[in-house]
């Protein structure tokens, strides 16, 4: 029973064809480390941080419900970087290669 079910699994790996057509663009593109963080912050610079976030006045309103999402997400994955992280890096990337394509232009 075994042998026949794993020369079947055999068969039809053998008969799987696929191949992706990867375009030369999305090969360049540098896959990024979901748990990438940049360098750890020196303590006084973290420090400044908390002080500025002491005086934003502004407190949105979110559902019992999205806070429970969120504090189950901390729980469970401490390594994902917050959102406005994440979205940091995005905008610098973006920025990078805009900078690059400018150049690569104007050449």
């Amino acid at each position: 029973m075994k042998r026949l079910q794993a020369m079947k699994e055999r068969q039809e790996i053998e008969a799987a064809t696929f191949s992706p057509v990867i375009s030369t663009a999305a090969k360049r593109i540098q896959r990024r480390d979901p748990t990438y963080r940049k360098r750890p912050s020196p303590p006084h610079i973290l420090r400044m941080e908390d002080e500025e976030m002491l005086k934003c006045t502004f407190m949105p309103k979110i559902s019992s419900k999205s806070e429970k999402i969120m504090q189950n997400l901390r729980t469970t994955a401490p390594h994902v970087p917050p959102a406005y992280e994440t979205l940091y890096i995005d905008a610098e990337d973006r920025r990078r290669r805009n900078t690059e394509r400018e150049a690569a232009y104007f050449m």
